[in-house]
């Protein structure tokens, strides 16, 4: 089964963001959105009723998840999936937390809550599965950042198992607020001591290609967004798209984009 699969952080919509606030940049998203065709598409920041503007001009995604806060308001991290290509065969929500079923449930410091929106997907014509998940790390605690990568690692092969997907047919798309070389994105590809058969990745070195520009266009020294992959996942490209679309950023992010393939 071979997909193609987005990570983009939208922005939510702040009106002291001026010319680059959310309604001056809907038509860059569609336009973005358009150009790539994702499969699946994880975003980030995003609030509902952008997540609505984005479903009305692409009806035929599928949209999951809610938001961060114990009422389901405030920031997504929305998983979009095609389905005139895949079927959803489950889905759900877990936060980063000691507490993960606890709506709204944060720790280690963080101002606000952290979540992991999932769905595992099958295709229409293939019977292969492939398990996603879409997090955000927090942006202001290197620890908040560790331990929500631990727990990211156990609850993934977990939700696999339990949705009937092979361990290693995962792919984790995210904004990790953190560039390759830290020990917190280091440690989904390069488990440390004491982890035993912890879930490990692939894709943290390989884009180097930085994807914050504060509506800029002048890209961060590395990348903090990203697309990883188990085993049972192979990649053709990884790619970074630093261009404006209809005159202006899409984002204050550029996202990042996985053409894959996945094993039965």
């Amino acid at each position: 089964m071979n997909l193609r699969i987005m990570s983009f952080n939208l922005r939510y919509n702040n009106p002291d963001d001026g010319r680059y606030a959310w309604p001056d940049r809907i038509n860059a998203v569609t336009a973005l959105l358009t150009h790539h065709a994702p499969d699946v598409l994880c975003t980030q920041e995003g609030l509902h009723e952008m997540l609505e503007t984005v479903s009305g001009a692409f009806p035929h995604y599928t949209r999951f998840g809610q938001g961060r806060m114990a009422d389901g308001s405030d920031e997504h991290v929305a998983v979009f999936v095609n389905k005139n290509v895949l079927k959803v065969v489950n889905h759900g929500q877990f936060w980063l937390s000691p507490d993960p079923d606890v709506p709204g449930s944060r720790a280690w410091d963080t101002l606000f809550p952290r979540i992991c929106t999932w769905c595992v997907v099958e295709g229409v014509h293939d019977a292969a599965r492939l398990a996603v998940f879409n997090a955000h790390l927090d942006n202001r605690q290197e620890r908040a950042r560790v331990e929500g990568g631990r727990l990211l690692r156990e609850m993934m092969p977990q939700v696999a198992v339990k949705e009937g997907v092979e361990p290693g047919a995962v792919v984790l798309c995210g904004d990790f607020n953190a560039y390759p070389d830290t020990p917190e994105v280091q440690s989904f590809c390069k488990p440390g001591e004491g982890e035993g058969k912890a879930l490990v990745l692939s894709g943290c070195d390989d884009v180097d290609l930085g994807t914050y520009h504060g509506f800029r266009g002048v890209p961060s020294p590395a990348p903090i967004d990203y697309i990883l992959n188990g085993e049972g996942v192979t990649v053709a490209r990884r790619e970074v798209d630093q261009q404006q679309y209809e005159n202006t950023w899409p984002s204050d992010h550029f996202p990042v984009i996985a053409d894959i393939t996945v094993s039965r």
